[in-house]
Order: structure tokens, then sequence, then C-alpha cells
């Protein structure tokens, strides 16, 4: 709120906001300068409460009749424009004018198909190996990964003993994950 207020809006009050309203590109100064008045007059009206619910007032009232002659005339335009196009279909004997202009009509109605999001596309990838290429890396899984476990000082009994499991079991990590793995620091368990 500002300090120095005024109590109503009067008649003058009412043509400076009709005239801040029609020249909202010109400056508080050239307002003043038009009334006659000075800066700090001007702004002491404009920045009163009174006067602000003022505007606000006439600012919903115009944008409200804005509003509904926006939306009146778009209607009247495509009233007009629907009603031309009906013409034209009457009278075109082309197909393929008939076909794009219903598929038009049906689709903004809602009718034609709906997009569904993204596509998903899913790849297999199918790869032979022999029993004796499978058991080969199968070794080098365990090997690499009881490594790993061993460096560590994991053992089954300290992970069952720390998290008091019944049934835990160590499965070897890949080589590819080992160097993962080394990335964080995992502390290590005291019986």
């Amino acid at each position: 709120m500002a300090e120095v207020q005024i109590s109503r809006v009067k008649i003058h009050h009412e043509q400076i906001l009709t005239w801040l309203i029609l020249n909202p590109d010109k400056t508080q100064g050239e307002c003043a300068a038009h009334f006659g008045v000075t800066e700090t007059w001007l702004s002491i009206i404009i920045n009163s409460d009174v006067f602000q619910s003022r505007w606000r007032e006439r600012r919903d009232f115009m944008a409200e009749h804005a509003d509904k002659n926006i939306m009146g005339l778009m209607r009247e335009a495509a009233t007009k424009g629907l009603g031309k196009l009906i013409d034209k279909i009457d009278t075109s004997a082309d197909p393929e004018f008939l076909l794009a202009a219903t598929d038009k009509i049906l689709n903004r109605m809602g009718y034609g198909p709906k997009s569904g999001g993204a596509t998903v596309t899913v790849t297999n990838t199918a790869i032979q190996i022999t029993a004796a290429d499978l058991q080969a890396g199968r070794a080098v899984i365990e090997s690499t990964g009881q490594a790993f476990l061993e460096a560590k000082d994991v053992t089954p009994e300290r992970l069952t003993n720390q998290l008091d499991c019944d049934n835990v079991s160590i499965t070897p990590f890949p080589t590819s994950q080992t160097s993962l793995l080394d990335s964080f620091d995992i502390p290590v368990l005291k019986p």
C-alpha cells in the first residue's frame, strides 16, 4: 500500500485510466504532460489502492467483452468456412478432394487415428556358441569373481554372520563388472 492514497476514484481519475488503457505504449511522463500534472502526483494516483482496483475492473470488463467478441468472430468464420466447404463438397466430383476433406473433418472431430506416444522397438539378438565356449566363459567368470571376493576378504560365513541370513550364496561377477565394483568403497566386515 502506498503511503499517500486517494480516497475514491473521481472523474478525472477515470480520464487518466482511460488514457492509460488507450495508450499502453506511452510512459507515465507522457500521461502527466497530457493532463498537465506532475509525474509525482500521477504516480500517487496510479499507485493508490482504489485506482488499482478500478483499473483491474476495467481490464477484466474489457477482456471479457474482447473474448466474447473474438469467440463470436471465430464462430462466424468457422460457420462461413464450413458452409463454403459444404457447397464445394456438393459440387465436386474429385474423389481425392472429397476424401481429403472428409478425412480432415473427421480427424478434427476426434475420429481420426490416435497418436500413441513413442514407438518401442525391441531387438532380439541370438548368438550361437558351442558348449565348450560356454564352459570356458563360465570358468573365466567364476575365477575372476572369486578372485575379486577374495581380494575384498568377503566369505559366505562373514556375509551370513553380518546379515544374519540363513541362505546366502555368492555369485561370481564377470570381469566387466569388477572394475565398476572397484570404484565403490566397500567396508571391510569384522566378525
